[in-house]
């Protein structure tokens, strides 16, 4: 293979006939981008993206005219920069990431059942409805405001104690019935 000067590569990258062996000779720089990799500990497969993506932004950097042939890296010095500069961003989102996952998981966890507590209440808000107000007024006051059956007779004009635990009965099967089609037509 031979040995390119930055002028020649960068011609050769950008002439679409003679692309192919330019890209030919950045190969035989992958190996510095994977030492690279192996002193960060990355995967076979990640060393290869980042070979892959630093090769890309190399190329598009040359199709920019951003390269200088001038300058005093070489192609291949180049190349391992940006792979250097693309594994440090890659680290340091990592980093941010996993400091969000101590900071905000168990956040995000409470919100997440906050939300399925509220819908909860919606759909217990629902079926209720579904139920009519007689049963909605007893059943929310015997259940959600803890009312004793002996008073709850006394506001139901002096009804007998079992036929209102009756009627709670009735109701919750309506109840019962009412989530079960809602859990049929849900799934």
């Amino acid at each position: 293979m031979q040995l390119y000067t930055n002028r020649e590569l960068i011609r050769d990258l950008k002439d679409p006939h003679r692309a192919d062996i330019a890209s030919r000779y950045l190969m035989q720089c992958s190996p510095n981008v994977f030492d690279l990799a192996r002193r960060y500990r990355l995967s076979g497969d990640d060393a290869k993206d980042l070979f892959q993506d630093a090769m890309l932004a190399f190329i598009e950097r040359v199709a920019g005219d951003r390269f200088d042939p001038e300058g005093s890296a070489s192609a291949a010095v180049y190349l391992y920069g940006i792979a250097f500069h693309l594994l440090k961003k890659r680290y340091n989102r990592r980093m941010k990431q996993e400091e969000w996952e101590r900071e905000f998981a168990e956040t995000y966890l409470v919100t997440e059942k906050i939300v399925q507590n509220y819908d909860n209440r919606l759909t217990a808000h629902a079926l209720l409805d579904q139920l009519g107000s007689p049963c909605q007024e007893l059943l929310t006051a015997y259940y959600l405001n803890d009312r004793e059956i002996e008073d709850l007779s006394k506001d139901y004009e002096e009804v007998a104690i079992g036929t209102l635990q009756q009627r709670i009965r009735r109701c919750m099967q309506k109840l019962k019935t009412y989530s079960k089609k809602w859990a049929d037509n849900n799934r």
